[in-house]
């Protein structure tokens, strides 16, 4: 767990930097920063994030590259659980890769999270 009450800017670039086969589906990871003002992800989603206290004035950046070996049930899960962290927040940008990754997984989630804005 990670309380920075007064962290505004958090960027997370969990892409390996090694070729790898391997990926390793690491941890929980919980962030408290209600004062957060931006929040930028790239990966995998091989660790579980959680943001706590998310304020509605947060603008969000989610990039999930495509890569084969990063398309299993647990990553689609994490991601679900972040769109829904996120659902509040006043822009919400998601690379084209993050869509065609996951677009059968959870289209049906992805709109009704994009209705909520």
């Amino acid at each position: 767990s990670i309380s920075i009450p007064s962290l505004r800017k958090l960027i997370i670039d969990d892409l390996p930097t090694f070729d790898s086969r391997d990926y390793c589906w690491g941890c929980e990871i919980k962030i408290g920063a209600g004062s957060l003002i931006f929040f930028k992800y790239s990966g995998y989603l091989s660790n579980d994030i959680h943001l706590i206290e998310v304020s509605s004035s947060v603008k969000a950046l989610l990039h999930i590259p495509m890569v084969q070996e990063a398309q299993n049930p647990l990553m689609y899960s994490r991601l679900i659980k972040l769109f829904l962290q996120l659902k509040n927040v006043s822009s919400l940008g998601i690379s084209g890769c993050t869509i065609e990754v996951n677009r059968c997984a959870f289209l049906p989630f992805i709109f009704l999270i994009l209705c909520s804005f």
